[in-house]
């Protein structure tokens, strides 16, 4: 076998193991997430209201599912365990919500929940596995941070400016948001999906990341290495 071959074969197997490996990292988290987590029936949940306001960006710690909604005024509603009230922690710093809990867990339904009401979305951070939900805003710039298997659904928005930097297994879905320029910078097994309207999509993609973009680019600049996948649909 010509040594040029054979580095192609040690490539493409390295290549394989890594994305296997990652795979299976990815479900011995979820796993272990649901293992860990004592179960609540819905009847036992309560609902918290918080009168915070002055807010436009959301920073995330731990097992939540979060809607967010576009509106003139704010909400924030918090449902969770009664007797698990000791472990959240909601605190508004500045311009930013933060939202934590120190447990994992999962119920019949989920997650803990929440609801938030906000007139402009200008950043979300989940640190961790949370899943955040978000639709009808209008972007000027939109800052968007993941790590561990987190996931973000971004619906009948527009975004002028995309910044986002996505670590470990996390899934962004802005398919159904349009989006002007795009700037990422991906690693682990992160997915993306993004519908983009004339722009520019730019920034790294490393490990086994893909990216899925529908729509049209006036140019595409992406740095990969590894299994990264790029494809335009």
């Amino acid at each position: 076998m010509k040594t040029s071959n054979k580095i192609l074969l040690i490539t493409l197997i390295v290549i394989a193991v890594f994305i296997t490996g990652m795979i299976i990292t990815t479900r011995i988290m979820l796993h272990n997430a649901s293992c860990e987590a004592p179960a609540f029936s819905d009847e036992e949940f309560v609902q918290q209201v918080f009168s915070y306001k002055d807010f436009n960006s959301l920073k995330v710690y731990g097992h939540w599912s979060i809607d967010i909604e576009q509106g003139d005024d704010y909400s924030v509603i918090l449902y969770y365990p009664e007797e698990l009230s000791d472990r959240i922690l909601v605190e508004h710093y500045s311009k930013e919500l933060i939202i934590d809990s120190n447990i994992n867990w999962h119920s019949r339904r989920g997650m803990f929940r929440a609801e938030i009401v906000m007139p402009q979305l200008k950043s979300i951070e989940i640190v961790e596995g949370s899943s955040i939900s978000f639709e009808d805003f209008s972007c000027d710039h939109l800052n968007i941070k993941t790590t561990g298997a987190a996931e973000i659904k971004g619906r009948n928005s527009s975004i002028n400016d995309l910044d986002m930097v996505c670590d470990g297994a996390s899934h962004v879905n802005l398919r159904r948001s349009k989006i002007v320029n795009a700037t990422l910078r991906l690693s682990g097994a992160s997915r993306v999906e993004l519908t983009m309207n004339g722009g520019t999509l730019s920034g790294t993609a490393y490990g086994a990341s893909s990216i899925v973009y529908y729509g049209e680019v006036a140019k595409q600049d992406i740095e990969t290495a590894g299994a990264v996948s790029i494809r335009h649909r």
